[in-house]
């Protein structure tokens, strides 16, 4: 008895090829570019960094580091705005790799 995947008698069965998915999400480009549109004011980064908020303040110190000279242009109003509030604080540079996760201390410096 022959064992070929023609023979009705087999264990052997050949199934059909699937199709492969894309390599990329076709929707993505749309996704992006709902996001880009939302990019926040420098009045909301400035309100957002007065009020305490964390995530705002590291997207402003993500656009000090950034060389795209229109991030530049936004972290200089920001900064301008922001340090005459700033009271007796000291700037403090913190390097190390970007998106690292570079810690900020609330304790005041004595």
């Amino acid at each position: 008895m022959s064992e070929h995947p023609e023979n009705k008698n087999s264990n052997l069965k050949v199934n059909q090829p699937i199709e492969q998915p894309t390599s990329f999400n076709p929707n993505a480009t749309t996704q992006f570019q709902k996001v880009k549109q939302n990019e926040l004011s420098v009045d909301d980064f400035i309100g957002g960094i007065l009020d305490g908020n964390r995530t705002l303040l590291s997207k402003a110190i993500t656009l000090v580091e950034s060389a795209l000279p229109r991030h530049q242009a936004i972290a200089q109003q920001i900064i301008a705005a922001c340090l005459p509030k700033s009271g007796n604080s000291m700037r403090v540079g913190v390097t190390g790799v970007p998106g690292v996760g570079k810690v900020l201390l609330s304790k005041p410096w004595e």
